[in-house]
């Protein structure tokens, strides 16, 4: 970073190293660098280049070439060959876990409800953090938590909502009435008070 005042202007200078050019290489299980020209992207922000500055990098090392897809897109038999083994079935999205994503909430009526509510909740909690004007960014953290899995709730609660709570909603959320009925149960029977008489 460079701090400037109004007006001011300056040259600054970064330092990139061998591994700035690096790639991880899994048949060698490293980081390595091949030879060529790499294109250093100056700009206001990743959509916005400026300039472009060619590097010539010189390496020892040449990497056995690996399948890739033949157009923008891998067909899933290209992507099974870049995994090097058959792509695995999705998760499913129900039962809900603690690792569902609110997203994934939207797959029941009742979850579209929790998740409109836990949205109303996020919007007002990044309206306290993110100025206004800020919209791009009040964007990206809306669109960060609903791809949050569902135990990040308690984690960003600072102590609102216990794992406790969310393990009762998720079993509200999946119809599980009997485990939800002995959870609290339990619950009332540890908050009652005990009689000295």
């Amino acid at each position: 970073k460079v701090r400037l005042a109004p007006g001011e202007t300056a040259t600054p200078r970064v330092h990139l190293d061998r591994r700035a050019f690096a790639f991880f290489d899994p048949p060698s299980g490293d980081w390595q660098v091949e030879s060529g020209v790499f294109e250093i992207l100056i700009g206001t922000s990743s959509v916005d280049i400026v300039h472009t500055l060619p590097i010539t990098v010189a390496s020892e090392f040449a990497a056995d070439p690996q399948p890739g897809p033949s157009g923008f897109f891998a067909t899933d038999d290209e992507f099974a060959a870049m995994l090097g083994h058959p792509i695995p079935d999705p998760t499913p999205t129900r039962p809900f876990t603690r690792n569902s994503t609110i997203e994934d909430l939207g797959a029941t009526r009742f979850g579209r409800q929790v998740r409109r509510a836990l949205l109303a909740g996020i919007r007002r909690q990044i309206a306290g953090m993110v100025p206004a004007e800020n919209d791009s960014m009040r964007r990206m953290l809306e669109a960060t938590m609903r791809e949050a899995p569902l135990r990040s709730i308690v984690l960003f609660s600072g102590g609102k909502v216990s794992f406790a709570a969310l393990d009762s909603l998720l079993d509200l959320l999946n119809g599980n009435w009997t485990t939800l009925g002995k959870r609290v149960g339990r619950r009332a029977h540890i908050d009652r008070p005990i009689s000295t008489r």
